[in-house]
Formats: structure tokens, C-alpha cells, sequence
């Protein structure tokens, strides 16, 4: 393959795109798929930065908080092991006394426990103690009776980690159980355990005053800026405070900006029980997204600040480009008329539009000159036309003015045309022309006083092709057509014209036009076989026909138009007689 076949097939390789659709292309196609991406990996990377620091301070918020446990549960544990021994005697007693009353068969509800809390109250500080309650637990884990009533019905086998580890350790004696939290109410206890004999379970439990402990929970909120709410809860998830929300039956999946997390904390306590607490934390990162969110909104003022000004240098550039394709436009429909080039605003476009104006000057020179040549080239063949005629009516000399008449009657009839003017100019013009091939008829039978045998009308027809010998040339289209066609008739009655013997519109315009006035002239005009007839003659002629005319030969249109015409004009300076 060529070169030039590589650059044509290069060429024809090419998809051309308005200026509109590159730049949706390049906005669209390029510039938001990026400020997109980057978008998108701003959240996701300032996601996992804020998952990252909440998980940071909610450890941190876990360590502490479990501090603060340990450090409550250790002056717990100092406390009730300075008590255990008082705790646990209470227990040895009371839960003798309640074999002995079984014993006796009565029930639990029916047991006098009110004395034995008297006897012991004294024992145990009411600043240190709010309260001492007795519990009586089955051998499935429900209380069965207790003088407490928030705990009535309650089935601590639900608890099943506890009630198994209590189970194990009693089997061992009773066990002492130095801290737990109330897990109806989630208040601190000191509890002990007691087998009776009869499998059910004799428990003594003691309220502890936690002011001090409550007054550190109360605390927590303040561990971090980024800590909304925060919460501790008993296994049963029982806030221990009731400055503490509820414990979320649902935790928050997914939010710009806020996080939900809950953790344990565990607290070692009777063998091989370790107690569980359970921590809520609420993390509000608003301060950290209102940076991602600023970088959102500077990304979309970013993107619709590019948008509207591709938007507007869209429209500014389709605006100049409509000044340039209406200059262009001008210059397809009409190469001579100039454009402003103060209609843009652009440096390139205002070159272009010179550009344009040069070659518009250029060309009307051209035009100009060019119009010269052709009207004296066109001015050439008339006055050619002219003589040509003139040499072959010369053969002919009872015809010698037939070119002036022709030429005036052809006149009339045509300016009354909706013609082209060019066709007008040359039907009229080249009517001259229509007897032109008679130059080629033997002058005995162009000036015979008599009719012609048929051998000599067969010649004489054939002028209308002899025309072809001198017409030839392109320009002489029209003359041709006069000179072929000007003897074929119109109408189809079963007498056709020569040579080709078409009719109707299938014959030439040109050769409908030059048929009347070839008639009308040769009915007026001497011959050498006729005499000339009047005007009214030959109009009744043409209109009702004789033995060589009929008004079928004639287009009835331009008939009446010739007929209207011919009665208006001068006629004497052409006609004599």
C-alpha cells in the first residue's frame, strides 16, 4: 500500500465530533470519573481514619472505665472481706434456722427470718449497708421466696455461666460472693450461698452504698471530646446508673460520622465465676467529618465549577462557531458578500472571517472578470450565430430578412415565458439558427417555383439534421434544439412533425416556441411556390387549419399566449404586404 493510500484510508478512519461533545467527553469522560474517584476514596480512606480513632478511644474509654471498676470492686472486695466472716456467720445461723423451721414442716413464707436481720443490723453500718435481704433459690435457679420483691419469680438458671459456677462452688461449702451487681436493678451486693438440705439454695445478700462509685460512673462522659453517651450494664443489661441510656437492643451498623460499640469487662469473683460487665460507648465524629465534608463540598464546588465553565465556554465557542458557519453559509449560497468580522470576539475566528473577506474579493474580481469573458464569449456566439444565419439564408435571397423577423417574433413570445433569462437570451438569440442545415439543400430545391416531388421534400426534411454538422459545440445546445425540433407537432391526431415525428412536452420548448413563429413568418412571407398572406390569414391558418396546417401542430398554451401578443405588436416595419 501506498503512501497515499495509507493517508486516504487514515483519512477515511476519522469519527469528527462537535466541540459540544469533546467537551461533554472531557468533563464526563475525564474530569468527573476522577473527581469522582477522588471523592470516593476521600470517604473511604477518612471512613477507616475515623473507625481507626474510635476504636482507639474506645479502648481507651474501655481501659478506663475498667479502672474505675477494678478500683470500686478492690474497695469493695477490701470491704467485704473486712465483713465476710460477720456475712458468713449471719449465713451458718440463718440458714440453720431455717432447716430446723423446714423441719418442723413449715414453709418458707411462713419463717420468722425479721429477728434474725435484727440481731445482725447492728453488725453491718447502715452508711456501709442500705439493705439485707434473704433469697431462697431452687434447685432450677428460680427464687422461689425472698423478702425482696424486685427479685420475686426471678430465674437466675437463665444466667447459666453464674448458676453453673455457683453450683460447682457450693459443692465444695458454702461461697462467699464479695461483689456482684443486682440484675434487676443493677445495684452492687455482697451476696453468700448455702446449700440446704433439701437442694434448694439460702442466699443473703447485702446493698451497698456506691455513692462514690456512682459518682465516678457519672464521670465517664468526659473521658473523650468524641464521646456522646456512654453506659455500664449487668449481664442482663441493666444500666448501673440511671444517668446511663437503656442498652441498645441494636446496634449502629453505619453512619457518617457516629459509631455505637459495646465491650466487656470482666471481674474475677468466687472460683470459677469471673463476672461480666457490659460497656456501651456512643462516638460522635462530627469534628473529624466535617473535614471529610468539607472536602466533599470542595469537590462538588470543584466539579460544578468546571461544569459551568465548560458550560460556558460551550456556549461562547458555539456562538463564535455560528458566526463562522453562517459566514460560511453565506459565502456557499453567495460568494460575493462579505462578513463583519466584528461579530466575534475571538482572535482566531476574526482571522478566519478575514481570510474569508479576502477570498470574497478575490472572487468578486474573479466574478467580475469572468462575467466580462463570458458575456463577450456569449456575445461572440450571437454575432457567430448572426453571420452563420445570414451565410445560409443567403442561398435563399426572397428570405433575406427572415433573420430580423424571426428574431422580433421570437422576442414576443418569449418575454412573456417564465423562463430562465439565460434561456430566453438564447432562444432568441439562436432562433436564427432554426433553417440553418438548409445550407446543405441544393439551391434548385430551396428556390423551386413548384411543389417538390417527394424525393426532393424527403431532402428538403432533412435540413433539421444537417443542423447537427455545424451546432456541435455545447454552447449551441439550445440552437440545436431550435433546429431539430421547430418542425415536429404537438398534437397526436396521426400527423406528425419531422425528424422524429415526438409531440407534446416530449418536444423542447426551444423548438414549441420557434414552430409558431417559423409558421406565422413563412404564412406572411413570398416564397417561390406561394404568395404572402395577410396577417388575418395567417392567424386563421394557425387557428382553424389548412391542407399544411392544423391548430394541433401548436402548444395550446403558448398558443393563446402567441395569439395575444402577435395582436398587440407593430408588424408593419417587417411586413409589407
Amino acid at each position: 500500500m501506498g503512501f497515499d493510500e495509507v493517508g486516504s484510508s487514515r483519512h477515511f478512519s476519522i469519527k469528527h465530533k462537535t466541540i459540544r461533545s469533546y467537551l461533554n467527553q472531557i468533563l464526563f469522560g475525564r474530569i468527573l470519573p476522577v473527581v469522582a474517584f477522588l471523592m470516593v476514596l476521600t470517604l473511604i480512606f477518612s471512613y477507616y481514619q475515623y473507625k481507626y480513632i474510635s476504636n482507639r478511644v474506645f479502648d481507651g474509654i474501655q481501659d478506663r472505665v475498667d479502672l474505675i471498676i477494678s478500683e470500686s470492686v478492690s474497695g469493695v472486695s477490701k470491704l467485704s472481706g473486712h465483713y465476710k466472716n460477720d456475712i458468713m456467720n449471719m449465713l451458718k445461723d440463718v440458714s440453720a434456722y431455717v432447716e430446723h423451721k423446714l423441719q418442723e414442716g413449715l414453709e418458707y413464707e411462713d419463717i420468722d427470718f425479721l429477728s434474725y436481720k435484727l440481731n445482725y443490723r447492728e453488725k453491718f453500718p447502715e452508711d456501709v449497708f442500705n439493705e439485707i435481704n434473704y433469697y431462697v433459690i431452687s434447685k432450677s435457679g428460680k427464687v422461689i421466696w425472698t423478702d425482696y420483691p424486685p427479685d420475686e419469680g426471678l430465674d437466675i438458671g437463665n444466667f447459666s455461666n453464674f448458676w453453673t459456677s455457683l453450683n460447682k462452688a457450693l459443692e465444695n461449702g458454702d461461697v462467699f460472693h464479695q461483689s456482684g451487681f443486682e440484675v434487676v436493678s443493677g445495684k452492687m451486693r455482697i451476696y453468700a450461698y448455702h446449700r440446704l438440705s433439701n437442694g434448694d439454695i439460702f442466699e443473703v445478700g447485702l446493698s451497698l452504698n456506691t455513692e462514690q462509685f456512682m459518682e465516678n460512673l457519672s464521670k465517664l462522659k468526659g473521658l473523650s471530646i468524641y464521646l456522646e453517651d456512654v453506659g455500664i450494664y449487668n449481664v442482663a443489661g441493666v444500666p448501673l446508673s440511671q444517668n446511663f441510656p437503656e442498652f441498645p437492643q441494636k446496634i449502629l451498623k453505619f453512619h457518617p460520622f457516629r459509631r455505637e460499640l459495646v465491650g466487656e469487662i470482666k471481674i474475677q469473683d468466687f472460683p470459677p465465676y469471673e463476672q461480666k460487665l457490659l460497656l456501651f460507648a456512643r462516638l460522635n465524629f462530627f469534628s473529624v467529618f466535617s473535614i471529610v465534608l468539607f472536602s466533599f463540598c470542595m469537590f462538588l464546588v470543584l466539579f460544578f465549577f468546571l461544569f459551568f465553565v465548560f458550560l460556558d465556554f460551550s456556549k461562547k465557542s458555539k456562538k463564535e462557531l455560528n458566526v463562522l458557519e453562517r459566514a460560511l453559509s453565506s459565502f456557499k449560497e453567495d460568494r460575493t458578500s462579505y462578513v463583519d468580522p466584528s461579530l466575534t470576539r475571538i482572535t482566531e475566528v476574526k482571522d478566519i472571517l478575514d481570510i474569508l473577506n479576502q477570498s470574497v474579493h478575490e472572487i468578486n474580481e474573479d466574478e467580475r472578470r469572468n462575467r466580462v469573458l463570458f458575456r463577450e464569449l456569449k456575445e461572440s456566439f450571437y454575432d457567430f450565430a448572426e453571420r452563420l444565419a445570414l451565410a445560409a439564408e443567403g442561398y435563399d435571397p426572397e428570405t433575406g430578412e427572415h433573420i430580423r423577423r424571426v428574431k422580433y417574433l421570437t422576442k414576443l413570445l418569449v418575454e412573456k415565458l417564465n423562463l430562465p433569462d439565460d434561456l430566453k437570451e438564447e432562444i432568441i438569440n439562436f432562433s436564427v439558427l432554426h433553417d440553418v442545415g438548409k445550407v446543405y439543400i441544393p439551391l434548385s430545391i430551396l428556390n423551386k417555383p413548384g411543389p417538390l416531388d417527394d424525393e426532393e421534400w424527403e431532402l428538403m426534411k432533412q435540413h433539421t439534421l444537417f443542423a447537427r454538422r455545424l451546432l456541435a459545440h455545447p454552447r449551441f445546445k439550445t440552437a440545436l434544439e431550435i433546429a431539430l425540433y421547430h418542425h415536429e407537432n404537438y398534437g397526436r391526431d396521426g400527423h406528425p412533425g419531422y425528424p422524429f415525428g415526438i409531440s407534446g412536452e416530449a418536444i423542447p420548448i426551444s423548438g414549441r416556441i420557434m414552430k409558431f413563429v417559423d409558421v406565422y413568418d413563412a404564412l406572411r412571407s413570398r416564397r417561390p411556390y406561394k404568395e404572402p398572406y395577410s396577417h388575418e390569414e395567417a392567424i386563421r391558418i394557425m387557428r382553424e387549419g389548412d391542407s399544411r396546417t392544423s391548430p394541433e401542430d401548436f402548444d395550446p398554451k403558448l398558443m393563446r399566449i402567441f395569439l395575444e401578443e402577435i395582436e398587440k405588436a407593430d408588424l408593419s416595419e417587417f411586413y409589407h404586404y
